[in-house]
């Protein structure tokens, strides 16, 4: 018969999971900020092409909310 005293008790995470562990968040935090930047240089800058025109209708109605 098997006693909490004699019983052998494992560790729940070992130093090698914890070490694998951390090493994927590391490569997973590099790859999503590889593709942050990747999509920031992409991005169209200011003076890029104009994908709408506001009417003089809509610059009123702007006008108002100020």
């Amino acid at each position: 018969m098997e006693t909490q005293q004699t019983r052998k008790r494992t560790p729940s995470a070992t130093r090698r999971n914890v070490l694998l562990g951390m090493a994927a968040g590391v490569g997973v935090s590099a790859a999503m900020l590889s593709t942050v930047k990747a999509q920031e240089k992409s991005a169209p800058s200011a003076s890029g092409p104009i994908l709408f025109k506001r009417t003089a209708e809509t610059e009123r109605y702007y006008k108002t909310l100020k």
